[in-house]
């Protein structure tokens, strides 16, 4: 009976110590835990105040221009959060920026592969899209960016904006080719209001090329061209080219250096004529090419382009059915209809003939409203054939304020 009772008595103790083993197991877990849940919850909201100052600095430092100090604070986000699209878009802002628009395409373009929402897009593609502006990018390169825009979104701004970015097209008043002495070559705007860059070497025009702002003399050999306008935005559209090859001029060609010399011949009068430019009608009056042929010293041709209208001209073309002998040609210089419209209107000074696109006499002509006749050798004339008069030089009228260069006649004989 007392074996049995104290039987009984260790396995009470027993159960007890038992009781106590797991209460200490069950609350070290219970603490072990706790420590775990803690950690995590300390972990995620260091993680989240991290990113969250992180996104507020770069941000602030792309404000600021300090591109290099948010591009640190992005990748700060990035390590914790490698899908961050905020972050990924803030490197491209800054990088864009820095001038390397190359390096932000790359980040836009990581961006987008992240973004679902359809507006968040739309915000998207428009900072990539200003960013391309900003750094310059060909008209090529910004058209498709646009293109894939709209394809992305569906929306018609797209295709809208567009218009706001092309920039013109520069032309050449002479058609590439080549040519019988030195010529000069003007390059016209497509916007008055854009500039033009230019090159002779061959290479690629950009804006910081050479800016054109005078005629261009060709001389003797071969040159090539290259010119691109550029919008008040910075925008640089397509660039046109062309090769020139000027060949010295033929010995039979005759420098006339006089203004006034004998001349005989009977007046050629089938001619049509063409102008480079002309001044638009003003109060009724117009001042286009047929008023050169038309034998009435009330009416005259006025360049129409800025300045001094130096390289600007009038060609005439024979249009006869047969062949004539030209032995030279008659200039009335400036507007001479009256003393006052003599006075407000410039007048060229020198003039250089070309025959065919071919440069054969450089001549000087006096501010008088008398004609001023010019004997050559005699040369044939067949139907197309073509005589151009470029204004080389200008005297400007006295009271000339918007500089109009003007020919009141030209026959040939």
């Amino acid at each position: 009976m007392y074996e049995d009772e104290k039987t009984e008595s260790l396995l009470k103790i027993e159960s007890n110590r038992n009781k106590k083993r797991s209460m200490i197991i069950i609350g070290s877990i219970c603490v072990f835990l706790m420590i775990v849940v803690a950690g995590g919850l300390g972990w995620y909201f260091y993680r989240v105040n991290t990113i969250f100052t992180n996104l507020e600095q770069g941000n602030a430092f792309v404000s600021e221009k300090k591109y290099q100090e948010a591009i640190q604070a992005f990748e700060n986000v990035l390590s914790i959060d490698g899908k961050n699209s905020e972050a990924i878009i803030g490197i491209a802002n800054a990088y864009s920026g820095l001038g390397d628009f190359e390096k932000a395409k790359t980040n836009f373009e990581k961006a987008m592969i992240l973004t679902t929402d359809a507006e968040d897009l739309k915000h998207l593609y428009d900072a990539y899209i200003e960013s391309a502006v900003s750094n310059k990018v060909s008209e090529e390169t910004l058209f498709e960016l646009l293109d894939q825009a709209f394809e992305k979104t569906g929306s018609e701004t797209y295709n809208n904006k567009k218009s706001e970015y092309e920039a013109k097209v520069p032309t050449f008043n002479l058609t590439p080719g080549t040519y019988q002495g030195k010529q000069t070559l003007l390059i016209n705007k497509g916007n008055d209001s854009d500039k033009i860059y230019f090159t002779t070497d061959g290479s690629d025009p950009t804006s910081s090329s050479k800016e054109y702002s005078v005629p261009i003399e060709l001389n003797t050999g071969s040159t090539k061209v290259k010119a691109v306008e550029v919008g008040q935005d910075g925008f640089v559209g397509k660039s046109v080219q062309g090769e020139y090859t000027i060949q010295e001029v033929a010995n039979e060609a005759v420098q006339l250096q006089r203004s006034m010399v004998s001349a005989t011949g009977s007046t050629i009068r089938n001619f049509s004529a063409r102008t480079s430019s002309t001044l638009p009608n003003i109060n009724g009056i117009n001042y286009s090419a047929s008023n050169i042929l038309d034998q009435n010293d009330n009416t005259a041709w006025v360049e129409g382009v800025p300045g001094d209208g130096i390289g600007e001209y009038v060609e005439l073309v024979y249009t006869g059915s047969q062949s004539v002998v030209m032995n030279g040609f008659a200039i009335k210089n400036g507007y001479i209809k009256s003393t006052k419209a003599f006075d407000e209107n410039g007048s060229p000074s020198e003039i250089e003939v070309l025959v065919n696109n071919s440069s054969k006499y450089r001549v000087k002509l006096e501010r008088i409203k008398d004609e001023q006749k010019f004997a050559i050798t005699p040369l044939k004339l067949s139907n197309g054939d073509t005589i151009r008069f470029v204004i080389q030089n200008a005297v400007v009228g006295s009271d000339d304020g918007v500089h109009d260069t003007a020919i009141t006649e030209i026959t040939v004989f």
